[in-house]
């Protein structure tokens, strides 16, 4: 549990007599910067009331983050503690001109972002920070809001899941549709490989059979030469023949 506001001054007096500002800087350079952010994010008009919606974020993980409501009257009340015990305390916009200028959209926005810049300088001074007023000021004003946020982030994890779901689905349709699509190309490159093979076998038919052809055309013309020459030969004999017996007759003539 941490010790009140005041008893955290009286063992760090050297550190509340400086500005805040110098105490913010300090550490910064020292390296520790704040574990939290506050900013007035929305101005809601409640029963005629302006209600300031304060969102509250761990520095280095948006995603726990929360808003609360409060009144100006809380801001003040808060301030009015803290001056208590410190000195040099940043500057809270001053309430003058409130319920003049509360439908005033100008005056709105600066009484916003003055107290933005009041809640900044809190956080951003290590001492202050600290301190269990300040936290206990942004902390959730009911368990209704807790449970309101856990419910938020209930349905973003869901919201999430279900994106990582979608995404992941996505990717096994992707992965079907390449394996399908590897299952037809594999299929048409094996059919195109029996027709080659097809295609060669018949080419090689065709060159046996042209051989064959040419050989047994070879062989015929091979042969045919063979008669004619025996043809001519024998006419060639015969006509020798002839030739002998006429010159025998005309020698019995004689």
């Amino acid at each position: 549990h941490k010790p009140p506001c005041a008893a955290l001054v009286s063992s760090q007096k050297s550190m509340d007599e400086l500005p805040v500002g110098v105490r913010a800087a300090m550490a910064m350079a020292n390296g520790n910067r704040p574990t939290m952010t506050a900013e007035v994010v929305a101005v809601e008009e409640v029963q005629e009331k302006s209600v300031f919606v304060v969102k509250v974020s761990t520095a280095h993980d948006s995603y726990n983050s929360y808003n609360v409501r409060r009144r100006y009257r809380q801001f003040d009340a808060l301030h009015a503690v803290l001056k208590l015990g410190y000195r040099n305390l940043p500057e809270l916009p001053g309430k003058g001109g409130m319920s003049g200028g509360r439908g005033d959209q100008k005056f709105i926005d600066k009484r916003r972002d003055g107290l933005s810049a009041y809640l900044r300088a809190l956080i951003a001074d290590p001492v202050l920070a600290g301190c269990d007023d300040v936290r206990s000021f942004l902390e959730f004003g009911s368990a209704e809001q807790l449970m309101g946020k856990l419910h938020e982030k209930d349905l973003m994890v869901n919201v999430l899941v279900g994106e990582k779901d979608k995404a992941h689905e996505q990717l096994r349709k992707r992965l079907a549709e390449v394996v399908a699509s590897e299952s037809r190309l594999q299929a048409q490159l094996a059919d195109l490989k029996t027709q080659l093979d097809e295609a060669a076998r018949q080419r090689e038919q065709m060159r046996t059979s042209s051989e064959a052809s040419i050989s047994a055309a070879r062989q015929q013309a091979h042969e045919a030469a063979a008669a004619a020459g025996e043809a001519r030969e024998e006419a060639e004999a015969h006509q020798q023949q002839l030739e002998t017996a006429e010159a025998a007759n005309r020698v019995r003539v004689e």
